[in-house]
């Protein structure tokens, strides 16, 4: 049976920082396990038209890896060609092996070592676990009664069909979140009817999204520094929003009731108004950024829907009022299983706890990095490190830093495992839910996907990321049980 040092489970950003941080620190004995038939990650998977970041590009890349963007926000295929770039400059194909769903992973404690299972029959032994898959890899599907007897097309934004031609088709769109605002533009001028069923409105901002100027790239890559103070000022920018989200969510009223009017200006119709303006306070929900879905769906063949689903039949859609509609496909755009971290991977650490067992009453972690009972595991955008203000590759940055210097410590001292104690994780996520109370995704009067069927929030940072920074910039033993060879 093969043995690593470190098995790193997904090859989006998390697990590529990772494997790059492992090379600088000289550790090579590491396999990158990819569920996909390509590494990428998220920027690969989702390939649905439009797909976009919503951060800008050169502050979602890798502060280490600075790169010649052609927009100021990055499209999927740019965002793909940069995480392929990265793999390739760094040479970590060798390390990995797609097509490689981890099933299980269990630690034996007498060893030191996890053992992991791939698609339920290969198995590589290896010293530490570090997971990368993420929040947002899982797809939530609503239970609608009837929709399994329904002929026609349906498949999660997700996980596009590309095969589906939706010239002069009926098709409805279930959600109206991030995916929905860029996909549904791009559809509105091919099909013949789009019937959008909302839950919630959202509150959309203008994306100050154009492709850069020729001068202005030549500038970025003949003067690394202007790129670099390009990248800082985008940086700063965001994080002073932590103040409104965080201290003082009615703030936001500042942005929010300027968007308010000017919806209600392009929006002519009462009832359509209605329907798009949020009555919950700005930021409660992620906020988006679009400039064509507004103008999109005042088209004449376009319906928004507002009042649920009740059931589906073999070729429509009935709404709780009574409403049938009669469509030819029917796209999920309804996110993913945010709060149901890693629960397709069976992970087993000491004393045969399962972390879905941990996790069925509270989604919790220390620095969101790692948990108690689970040695020598380290989870890359783990439980509330998501930001709701600002790049998630900060964080990810961060918490690779971490990880690498736990990794090289234990080494170093040879170390058999490093259990998180029951007391750090417990005043970490006191902390963090106490600082939760005051923000706005706490008391901005909405149901998230950030909450939990309890409504509290696992998924967010409560906070300015300069803080997690500096909690994650220094790996102290004394956090952990050792237990030494």
């Amino acid at each position: 049976m093969e043995t690593k040092e470190v098995v790193i489970v997904g090859s989006g950003y998390s697990g590529v920082c990772i494997a790059i941080k492992l090379k600088e620190a000289g550790i090579d004995n590491f396999t990158i396990l990819e569920k996909e038939d390509e590494l990428g990650g998220t920027w690969y998977i989702n390939t649905y038209p439009g797909a976009a970041c919503d951060v800008q590009s050169h502050l979602y890349s890798f502060s280490f890896e600075p790169y010649d963007w052609s927009r100021t926000f990055p499209q999927q295929k740019e965002l793909n060609v940069y995480i392929k770039h990265c793999i390739s400059k760094y040479k970590l194909a060798p390390h990995a092996k797609v097509n490689s769903a981890v099933t299980s992973a269990v630690f034996n404690e007498q060893e030191g070592l996890w053992l992991v299972t791939i698609n339920n029959n290969e198995q590589i032994k290896t010293k530490f676990l570090v997971t990368g898959a993420g929040a947002l890899n899982d797809p939530a599907y609503p239970e609608i009664k009837g929709m399994e007897i329904f002929e026609g097309t349906k498949f999660h934004s997700s996980i596009w069909d590309h095969r589906f031609d939706f010239k002069d088709k009926n098709v409805a769109v279930i959600g109206s979140g991030a995916s929905a605002i860029q996909f549904v533009p791009e559809l509105v001028p091919l099909v013949k009817n789009l019937f959008l069923f909302q839950r919630t409105p959202n509150w959309i901002m203008p994306k100050a999204d154009r492709p850069f100027k020729a001068w202005e790239r030549k500038l970025f890559v003949s003067l690394p520094i202007a790129r670099k103070i390009y990248r800082e000022g985008l940086y700063w920018g965001k994080e002073t929003r932590v103040v409104a989200f965080v201290q003082f969510p009615k703030l936001l009223k500042l942005i929010s009731e300027p968007l308010e009017k000017k919806l209600r200006k392009f929006i002519k119709d009462p009832e359509l108004q209605k329907a798009m303006i949020p009555t919950y306070t700005m930021g409660c929900k992620r906020i988006l950024l679009a400039n064509n879905y507004y103008p999109a769906i005042i088209k004449e063949n376009v319906t928004v829907i507002t009042d649920g689903i009740d059931h589906v039949t073999k070729n429509s859609i009935v709404s709780k009022s009574g409403k049938e509609v009669q469509v030819d496909a029917i796209i999920y755009a309804t996110g993913f299983k945010a709060t149901k971290l890693l629960c397709t991977i069976n992970i087993v650490g000491n004393e045969g706890k399962s972390l879905n067992d941990v996790w069925q009453k509270n989604v919790e972690g220390y620095l969101g990095t790692t948990v108690p009972g689970f040695p020598n595991m380290f989870i890359m955008t783990g439980p509330n490190t998501g930001v709701g203000h600002t790049s998630m590759i900060h964080i990810i940055e961060s918490q690779a830093a971490y990880v690498i210097q736990g990794i090289k410590y234990l080494l170093k001292k040879n170390i058999k495992s490093a259990n998180l104690k029951e007391e750090v994780s417990k005043e970490f996520n006191d902390y963090v839910q106490e600082k939760m109370k005051t923000t706005v995704w706490q008391s901005g009067g909405c149901i998230s996907w950030y909450q939990d069927d309890q409504g509290r929030n696992p998924i967010l940072w409560p906070g300015f990321t300069v803080k997690f920074r500096k909690m994650t910039s220094k790996f102290d033993p004394s956090k952990y049980k050792l237990v030494t060879k």
